[in-house]
């Protein structure tokens, strides 16, 4: 937290009190800029708190827009001479579980670490990785060693949490990219999908793939070619008209047939 402001140049906001309005400004910073820097500082420091320990320190709207006081709230709560407080924060960490969900933990677990820095536990960060690591199940395993052969996590809790977070983001892309490929592949070998695709010609320009008419009777190329609408009309409805009289037929004489047939079978000879 405390790197994170000063990056930002606003952890001499939270050390100095810089009031604005009716008092006197102990910054040559302009009331504007004051204010604003107050808001990003109260924003940095409220983002690495629990939501318990946020509805305790900020209990008005006058806190958001202070940084100077919220940050001494901060101090008063999680102060490094109270050794209750050490203990209830150390305990939550080695309390942290693995539960089906890497980001969840990376994320309670990058907690528990800004609370330990902040209430100053004495403890080496090779210790806190190992603790880290053991938290980890079998199934996690190949991604735990991955982990832990790269050199710049060694010892590091912290890189460790965001190599892990690295790695996540690799197998979710690398597991989208295989699930496109089994879809397709499926759409591939899919009976319904297309086995031959039809080429037409367009643009007043031939398409040699077209194997229904040559270049020389390409209507694209000789529009003059082209029978005129009503043409197409009347030899469309003449088709219509062939193919079902041939139907009819056919019905026709089939009923025929089967009206032949029932009398030969009820026919019965004549006695004597």
């Amino acid at each position: 937290m405390i790197i994170c402001l000063k990056q930002r140049t606003l952890y001499q906001y939270c050390i100095k009190q810089c009031i604005t309005g009716d008092g006197v400004t102990q910054t040559p910073a302009t009331e504007a800029k004051v204010i604003h820097a107050n808001v990003e500082a109260c924003r940095i420091i409220t983002n690495f708190l629990h939501s318990r320990t946020f509805s305790a320190l900020v209990t008005s709207e006058e806190v958001t827009q202070n940084s100077y006081l919220l940050w001494n709230r901060v101090n008063e709560s999680f102060s490094s001479l109270s050794f209750n407080s050490k203990a209830q924060i150390w305990r939550k960490l080695q309390k942290l579980a693995y539960n089906d969900s890497l980001k969840d933990f990376i994320t309670n677990t990058q907690k528990c670490l800004s609370d330990i820095a902040l209430v100053g536990i004495a403890v080496e960060d090779e210790i806190l990785s190992f603790l880290i690591l053991t938290r980890f199940p079998e199934e996690v395993h190949s991604l735990i060693e991955k982990v832990m052969l790269n050199t710049n996590t060694q010892g590091n809790p912290n890189a460790i949490l965001n190599k892990l977070h690295e790695e996540t983001l690799k197998e979710e892309a690398l597991s989208k990219d295989s699930n496109k490929a089994l879809v397709l592949k499926k759409a591939i070998h899919n009976d319904n999908f297309p086995s031959k695709i039809i080429h037409y010609c367009s643009n007043r320009k031939h398409t040699p793939l077209v194997t229904t008419h040559g270049p020389e009777k390409c209507w694209q190329l000789h529009p003059e070619l082209r029978p005129e609408r009503k043409q197409i009309e009347k030899e469309q409805r003449e088709n219509f008209t062939i193919a079902r009289a041939c139907h009819r037929g056919s019905w026709t004489e089939n009923k025929s047939f089967l009206a032949l047939r029932n009398q030969e079978l009820t026919w019965k000879a004549p006695k004597g």
